[in-house]
């Protein structure tokens, strides 16, 4: 393979470590309220996110709106990466994380479901320019495509695991993957 193309290759697997914070099928932030929503009785619970969560549809105004439940007064606005530490420090009771983060497996911590589907699915989609798919041809558009249909939600979540909580080098942990993939020699 071009050395062109695994040097590429690598920096996509690292790509995909990050952006698979971004969400997936399962979006298993904290801040989906589960229980059937409906007016259920609420306590002074402390939700912790990102800024945008008092505007954002699928935040604060959605939880009022899908589930009934109010906690704008009782938000804490939280840099992402900060979210977990103020929700393990109980700073806040309530945390909108992604699903794809290490920490909620390795904390034991609880997903509330959202099964009013206040969430929608949020699918990684790898993006090329046309400049970099003209300079690096087929081959590229190809190597991603492998890329993508390999990575899983739980392997994903693996990664991020070893990146967020084990604090491994998120080159290798990209080589290693891909290496156990057959996608780097």
């Amino acid at each position: 393979m071009n050395r062109h193309l695994r040097g590429l290759l690598a920096l996509l697997a690292v790509f995909a470590l990050f952006t698979a914070a971004c969400g997936d099928d399962d979006d298993g932030g904290g801040g989906d309220s589960g229980g059937g929503g409906g007016g259920a009785e609420q306590q002074d619970l402390t939700l912790g996110g990102p800024q945008d969560c008092e505007t954002n549809p699928f935040c604060i105004p959605g939880l009022e709106r899908v589930y009934d439940v109010d906690l704008s007064d009782d938000f804490t606005p939280l840099d992402i990466g900060l979210v977990p530490e103020a929700l393990e420090n109980g700073e806040i009771d309530i945390a909108l994380l992604f699903s794809t983060s290490g920490v909620i497996a390795d904390k034991g911590w609880v997903v509330l479901e959202d099964d009013m589907g206040l969430i929608n699915a949020d699918n990684i989609v790898p993006v090329l320019s046309d400049e970099l798919v003209e300079a690096y041809g087929d081959a590229m558009a190809e190597i991603v495509n492998e890329v993508s249909a390999a990575l899983s939600t739980e392997e994903l979540t693996e990664l991020n695991r070893r990146f967020d909580i084990a604090k491994e080098d998120a080159d290798a942990i990209a080589a290693d993957w891909l290496t156990s993939e057959g996608l780097l020699s």
